[in-house]
Order: C-alpha cells, then structure tokens, then sequence
C-alpha cells in the first residue's frame, strides 16, 4: 500500500499577494458567506411582512398612501438586491483568492442536461430574475388585496 502525496493547493490569481494564509482567508470568506445567508434570511422575512400587512391594511390605505408605501418597498427591496449581489460577487473573489474553484464534472467528461440545467439555475442573471420576479409577484400581491378585500369600516380584516 503507497501512501498518496499530500499535495497544498495553491493560492488563486491574486492571494499570495494578500500576506493572508489560507486559513485566514477561509475565515474571511466564513463571514462572507454567514452574512450573505443573513441577507437572505432577512430578504425573506421583510417579504413575508409585507404580504401579511398588504393583506391587512392594503384596502384600508389611500391611493397615495398605497403608492408611497410600494415605492419604500421597491426601495428596500433595491437596498436588499446591493447586498445580496455585493456579497455574492465578494464570495467569489474571495474564494478565487483562496484558491478554490467549482468544478461540475470531471476533466475531460461532457456535461449532460441536468448540468447545464443546474448551471443556468445558479447563474447571477438567473437568481437575479427570480429575485425581481419574487418582487413583482409581491407587489401584484399587494395590488390584488388592495382591490378584492372589504372596504367597509367594521370588516373584521
């Protein structure tokens, strides 16, 4: 039995010149990656609270109320979408400094469908799309309770 070479993988384009080791560029990258998971977590939640409120207090608001109250939604949503697409692009050059990169299939083999199905799905153009998509669908969630819930004062919602 031979034992296999250890062999250290070596910095990417750019990360030697950092004066970082790997392992404090593995620690940065850990911050990255934990305060990207943040801002989507937080993405998420601040949707679900605008859904929960359009539906209780759209029909109630008046039209520029209504319109103020989507421009500060479109707003923050924008402020999220910075964050996230910063975070994400900061991941990658980070782990390119580190050395690490994503490989999908072996060297040398062909990629199949549900390979590229999958790269497209994680594209950045990809996750954008979804990303304003979820936007407008909210946005026509919130247009949609506006005109189809009860409007007299003692409604129960």
């Amino acid at each position: 039995m031979t034992e296999a070479e250890v062999v250290i993988r070596p910095f990417g384009e750019g990360g030697a010149q950092l004066g970082m080791s790997r392992a404090e560029m593995l620690e940065h990258l850990d911050v990255l990656i934990t305060a990207g998971q943040s801002a989507v977590d937080s993405s998420i939640q601040f949707l679900f609270a605008w859904l929960v409120a359009m539906f209780f207090i759209a029909h109630r608001l008046s039209k520029v109320q209504f319109f103020v109250a989507i421009g500060f939604y479109l707003g923050i949503s924008f402020l999220k979408y910075a964050e996230l697409a910063s975070n994400f692009a900061a991941q990658d050059t980070w782990a390119g400094y580190a050395g690490f990169y994503v490989q999908e299939h072996d060297v040398g083999a062909e990629s199949n469908l549900f390979d590229k199905m999958i790269e497209v799905a994680l594209s950045d153009q990809s996750l954008s799309l979804t990303f304003w998509a979820v936007v407008a669908a909210s946005i026509w969630w919130a247009i949609s309770c506006r005109k189809n819930q009860p409007n007299e004062v003692g409604s129960p919602i």
